[in-house]
């Protein structure tokens, strides 16, 4: 049982200390409260200090504060009927929007996971829904009166345009955006609480919930990379090891709303997205076609049950555990092997084409060894494992897609023999398995295919 330990307890506020929201990139956090302004915190060595006062955007209690998905604006919900948009624009966090329409106290604002909406509720039954339509210009989407006391709290969908709201009525009511007629109403009442529903929360998504973000290595761009200004109703989803202009157009030929691409297209910095190279053009076409893009990669890597493991069960192993251990014992870089008895190299070899699906791979033969001598332990890395693999000191096989020559050389000396299968096809495998899985995930609500048309660069002829 993980337990939890006190770092800090921080004063700062004077009075009620009614919400915290976090940064989405984690570095910092907003508070507010009873005594009318917000407050940023950083951590400053081991201690979180306050950086930034944000003063004057409102004249009573600041209930709730929120980040945008992008983070580059919060909102502050208040007793005085308004709700503000700060951001630093100008260098410094400004008050640069007051909305307004509710009668009376603003008990709760939540950003869309588009950042193109934003919801607020009040004292005064009613459920408002804004749209970004500009700089500092928002407009009321709808005013939603489903609720007949007091709502206390909204909160959208991770993923989906779905608003959720909760009430003084004992009730929680779900919202949705009609694609006919654009007219938002009450999809659903959710009755089961005997009194007030003070609040609620959406759990994570399910991509999140399999392998979350912090399994990534801190050198990795993974998660959302693309987000069309307009996003759609996911009914598709088209998984791919590597997105090429290929894969993208198959993706618009499906009518995929959403590419995961195992590999992030998106490393370096893009300084354009213009028509000039082809990873420019790919993100120029998702954009235009509405399609998002999620990128996994290490956390894929990482995670039990990820790319890793599924390498490991092209064999009859005994113990398995991560060579470079993640967050947790079942996580991290690569995977370390203790075999059944009895297994030569020559079968793990045939087991590995099985898996993979290839009819030849690499291999370099272990010096004094041979394909009948029997192994015992294995180390592999799918993808480029040569830097993780050097740590293993003592082992019989690595396996990976591709190592240096003199990585190779260096293990062969040592008595280790490598099998290389090319890079990416150390991991596509993956996909087919778990393109049921996501299915299942997802009730069977949205489909889920593989590319047909990602395959590795490199063919041996």
């Amino acid at each position: 049982m993980v337990r939890l330990e006190l770092l800090q307890s921080i004063n700062g506020h004077k009075g009620i200390v009614w919400n915290v929201s976090w940064h989405p990139q984690g570095k910092i956090f907003a508070s507010c409260g009873e005594d009318k302004i917000i407050k940023l915190w950083s951590e400053d060595g081991q201690d979180w200090t306050v950086k930034t006062v944000l003063v004057d955007g409102h004249q009573r209690t600041i209930r709730e504060v929120a980040w945008s998905p992008c983070g580059n604006f919060l909102a502050s919900a208040s007793f005085d009927a308004t709700t503000a948009i700060w951001d630093k624009k100008s260098g410094q966090f400004e008050c640069n929007a007051t909305l307004e329409g509710h009668e009376n106290e603003v008990k709760s604002v939540a950003w869309s996971p588009s950042g193109h909406l934003l919801a607020t509720c009040g004292r005064d039954k009613s459920v408002w829904i804004w749209e970004v339509a500009g700089e500092d210009e928002y407009e009321c989407e709808a005013v939603l009166n489903a609720h007949n006391q007091d709502v206390k709290k909204v909160a959208w969908h991770p993923s989906l345009d779905i608003l959720a709201s909760a009430s003084y009525d004992n009730s929680i009511k779900l919202y949705k955006e009609d694609s006919l007629d654009n007219d938002w109403s009450c999809i659903a009442t959710l009755q089961s609480h005997e009194s007030t529903v003070w609040s609620l929360a959406f759990d994570k998504t399910v991509l999140e919930n399999f392998a979350p973000k912090k399994l990534s290595e801190s050198w990795d761009n993974t998660g959302l990379l693309v987000q069309p200004y307009s996003p759609r109703p996911i009914t598709k989803i088209l998984l791919t090891n590597d997105l090429t202009e290929k894969v993208a157009l198959e993706a618009q030929k499906h009518e995929c709303e959403m590419i995961i691409s195992y590999h992030p297209p998106i490393f370096a910095p893009l300084k354009s997205v213009v028509q000039s190279s082809w990873k420019e053009r790919v993100v120029s076409f998702l954009l235009e076609n509405r399609i998002s893009l999620y990128s996994p990669h290490t956390s894929w890597d990482s995670v039990q049950g990820g790319v890793n493991d599924w390498l490991a069960s092209c064999f009859p192993y005994i113990e398995v555990s991560p060579i470079v251990p993640g967050i947790d014992p079942n996580t991290g870089a690569g995977r370390f092997l203790k075999l059944e008895p009895g297994m030569t190299l020559s079968d793990a070899v045939s087991r590995v084409k099985k898996l993979t699906d290839l009819k030849h791979v690499r291999l370099g033969l272990a010096n004094g060894k041979s394909l009948s001598d029997t192994i015992e332990t294995v180390a592999l890395c799918a993808g480029s494992g040569g830097s993780v693999l050097k740590s293993v000191v003592n082992c019989d096989l690595f396996l990976t897609g591709e190592m240096l020559h003199h990585d190779v050389l260096d293990a062969a000396q040592r008595g280790i023999s490598v099998i290389l299968t090319n890079h990416s096809d150390s991991e596509r495998g993956f996909l087919r398995g778990f393109s049921t899985n996501l299915q299942n995930k997802l009730n069977n609500q949205i489909q889920v295919l593989v590319s047909e048309f990602d395959k590795d660069p490199l063919m041996t002829v």
